[in-house]
């Protein structure tokens, strides 16, 4: 795990950690969107929302990206 990799990894489990003590507006979330074709294709898309200032000063001080998770998209076959 690069050095970079393991601060966002800490970063994660500092911000769930902190959401867990019902402290509002510390979890940087992700957003998924699935959509089904006619054909029956279920595509799915993950994301990770717009950080909020307090994010973005935390990733500015780890010198890491705000983009904390690449979009992806995944295609499920239909269902039979």
């Amino acid at each position: 795990m690069t050095h970079r990799n393991r601060a966002k990894y800490r970063l994660f489990m500092l911000l769930a950690a902190l959401a867990t003590l019902g402290l509002p507006g510390l979890a940087h979330a992700t957003a998924i969107a699935v959509n089904t074709t006619a054909e029956g294709r279920v595509l799915k898309i993950r994301k990770g929302t717009t950080p909020e200032p307090i994010h973005r000063e935390i990733y500015a001080t780890l010198r890491i990206s705000a983009e904390v998770v690449k979009p992806v998209r995944t295609w499920d076959k239909p269902s039979p």
